[in-house]
């Protein structure tokens, strides 16, 4: 038998411990290429794509395609590492049967050249086959004009082909020189070897807990002033801790329960109890990496569907009104005013085909003077803002008096709720004791300070006519739907200076949130597959020895509905511990978030994103299940 038969056969006998490497190497060669194709792609590189912000497009794209590479070397190296773990043994006898060491450096090439091949061959191809589809869904995500033709970049697939089969070969060489630097004994025995019992460390625990208390800590009281500095340290004190919690407070709980007779002697616990301990070490890392994996992607899909989802909150935030214009000069007759305000009106509901409701007040352009800080800002009366509240009811109530005032404002800077200060225009100043702060624009995009009608009134007084400003202001249900409101309204005023419309702000949040939250699923979706493929070596990696030993308790009067039992708890542990984990990290991280966005709700979509991982991990919990139940030879009837 030459050993390229030998290879075959080897390929052959192995396939379940094959399978999932070469459906995961698949999967990433198959999403690498699509990414790197879009890239690529003439109406990308071009700038078809959103105008001026296919640049931000393109990097995008392009971190994902890092993150990607990133994890296929490590997922590839994990895996290739588990599986000559696995094989260790085999290798050994081929030793003894007279194999040279060249042989089976040869042979392993053999296996995973063949592998890595049809991986690169099979990604490529389906990337190629669903690129399409993929562009047609960009297209949409995108709101382009024109769907994105089907394109096949040269250049997306030589750098595909080079990339995996270069990563492919580099992790080749690593394993047999590994393989190379074990001894025959080293082979033969070890699956054999004892493993050293663990032991508490009371001293690491509490160093876990602090660290974890102080992670999480950090990361509740974090707002946006504070992200940029405390992100890394929240990030390493919650990680290491992780570590240290799960390794020794496994060790911990096991113990704990030995110490318990009513509960260690108690049906099939005592052995489900010590396979557990003597296996912490290997599967401590396990649920710690699974953890991490877990972590990331359900806060990465939390934050993306919540950004997502408070598109229209956030649009209503910095825009008070569905289409706001000013015209350049104050219209002085009211009727004037009504004639104009009323034919854009009619030429929006001509447009949208529903009712318009609308209405018009003046602002004045003064200077408002803070402690430290002064800016230019639009003096509103409190009548006009009350007129404008019937239109748009989601503007905050105000109650003013003498003294006091209302300030309008988005941005990212915090002010505090109750502010001093002092409005001035021309040779008039008035002061304030009491200007309130809302986070809420009045006039779209633009601070604005509503006055009592009494301080409006002197103020007017001595103003000039470039002083006075004319705002309409347009408010309709289905605003989403009339994306050249603007101009709509531009074209309907005469001598209109600029119109701005809610539907800008809100189609470009909702694009470009929809194209992260697309990439944050497709990058996710290979975490959950780097998490499934962890547990998976993990399980198939001892299948012989763990065999064996179920077939030793059957023997001495185990049943199989007892040893289902044991699966069940063994598979438990490593299933949905990880989960609860991640998900008590993805609580805090959405906490984070929260402070970030203040008063957009975070909780429905982080509970939705982790209520459908939960069912992601049960469906694979019980897929892995059947297969490690099939390979141990134990019915799942008692």
């Amino acid at each position: 038998m030459t050993l390229r038969h030998l290879a075959i056969s080897n390929i052959k006998g192995n396939w379940h411990r094959y399978l999932a490497y070469f459906l995961s190497c698949t999967f990433t060669v198959h999403v690498f290429y699509l990414f790197i194709s879009f890239v690529l792609h003439p109406a990308v590189a071009e700038g078809y794509i959103l105008g001026g912000a296919a640049e931000g497009v393109r990097s995008g794209m392009m971190a994902a395609e890092v993150v990607i590479l990133i994890f296929s070397f490590v997922f590839i190296w994990y895996s290739t590492s588990a599986f000559l773990r696995s094989r260790k043994k085999e290798f050994g006898l081929l030793t003894l049967l007279g194999m040279t060491k060249r042989q089976q450096r040869a042979l392993v090439w053999l296996e995973y050249t063949a592998i890595s091949t049809l991986s690169v061959a099979v990604g490529l191809a389906s990337g190629i086959l669903f690129s399409k589809l993929f562009f047609m869904a960009m297209s949409v995500l995108l709101a382009v004009p024109n769907p994105i033709y089907f394109f096949i970049p040269p250049l997306a697939v030589q750098g595909t082909v080079v990339v995996f089969l270069a990563l492919f070969a580099a992790l080749s060489v690593v394993a047999i020189f590994h393989l190379r630097q074990s001894s025959v004994r080293e082979l033969l025995v070890a699956k054999r070897q004892a493993k050293p019992l663990p032991r508490w460390r009371p001293g690491l625990f509490f160093i876990g807990v602090l660290l974890m208390g102080c992670g999480y800590g950090m990361a509740w009281v974090t707002d946006l002033h504070s992200l940029l500095q405390n992100m890394f340290p929240i990030l390493g004190l919650v990680i290491v801790g992780t570590y240290l919690l799960v390794s020794q407070g496994g060790v911990a709980v096991c113990q704990w329960l030995e110490k318990r007779g009513g509960v260690y002697f108690r049906g099939t616990n005592m052995i489900s109890l010590n396979r557990l301990t003597f296996r912490l070490r290997e599967n401590s890392r396990v649920i710690f990496s699974s953890a991490i994996l877990i972590a990331v992607v359900c806060t990465a899909l939390g934050t993306f569907n919540t950004v997502l989802q408070s598109a229209r909150s956030m649009a209503y935030s910095d825009n008070a009104f569905a289409v706001m214009s000013r015209v350049n000069m104050p219209i002085e007759d009211l009727l004037a005013t009504n004639a104009a305000g009323d034919a854009a009106s009619v030429a929006l509901e001509r447009r949208c085909g529903e009712k318009v409701d609308w209405c018009s007040f003046e602002g004045l352009s003064g200077r408002l003077q803070l402690d430290e800080w002064g800016m230019e800002i639009v003096a509103v009366a409190e009548r006009d803002y009350l007129a404008a509240r019937k239109i748009a009811p989601h503007l905050p109530t105000i109650e003013l008096a003498p003294g006091r005032a209302a300030y309008f404002i988005v941005s990212d800077q915090t002010l505090d709720t109750n502010l001093q200060g002092a409005l001035s225009l021309r040779s008039t100043q008035l002061e304030f004791e009491q200007i309130t702060v809302f986070k809420q624009a009045l006039l779209n995009y633009r601070t604005a300070l509503v006055v009592t009608d009494a301080d409006y009134e002197l103020l007017a007084a001595e103003s000039e006519l470039d002083d006075r400003h004319q705002y309409f202001c347009f408010e309709l249900r289905n605003w989403e739907k009339v994306a050249d409101a603007a101009s709509i309204v531009s074209d309907a005023l005469p001598d209109c200076r600029w119109a701005v419309s809610r539907v800008e702000m809100y189609a470009a949040v909702r694009s470009i949130g929809a194209l992260t939250m697309f990439i944050g699923v497709f990058v996710s979706f290979l975490f959950f597959v780097a998490s499934g493929s962890l547990l998976y070596f993990k399980l198939f990696t001892e299948i012989d020895v763990d065999r064996q030993q179920y077939a030793t308790l059957r023997d001495v009067g185990i049943t199989r509905r007892e040893t289902m039992c044991i699966v069940n708890r063994e598979l438990g542990v490593l299933f949905f511990l990880p989960v609860a984990i991640g998900a008590l990290h993805m609580s805090f991280a959405m906490k984070t978030l929260s402070n970030l966005l203040q008063s957009f709700k975070v909780a429905p979509a982080s509970a939705m994103v982790a209520g459908i991982y939960a069912v992601l991990q049960l469906g694979y919990f019980l897929l892995a299940r059947s297969a490690y139940l099939q390979q141990l030879e134990v019915s799942t009837s008692s």
